[in-house]
């Protein structure tokens, strides 16, 4: 089946618009798992933000596909909010 070149970039589109939500679905688990195990919060969440940045810049100032930096800046975008919510979610113990 021979594709024309209109609807390749729809089906591009289609799989970049729908990596976002996959990422988030499949990484956010994962994610908070790995957090709550290891702990320390505050290095994940200063991680999370360097990383963030990174990938904002890589998208911004290169001419690479934007297919990796956008997994990657999702993933650790994931890490940003959950270093957070881990804290709002376990409650201190009580003596």
């Amino acid at each position: 089946m021979k594709h024309d070149e209109g609807q390749l970039y729809c089906l591009l589109y289609d799989v970049f618009y729908s990596l976002v939500y996959f990422v988030s679905a499949v990484g956010s688990p994962v994610c908070g798992f790995g957090i709550d195990k290891l702990g320390r919060n505050i290095f994940w969440l200063l991680i999370g933000v360097i990383v963030t940045a990174v990938c904002h810049g890589i998208m911004a100032f290169t001419f690479m596909t934007p297919f990796v930096p956008m997994v990657d800046n999702l993933t650790y975008f994931s890490i940003c909010t959950l270093a957070i919510i881990v804290c709002y979610c376990v409650s201190p113990p009580r003596q």
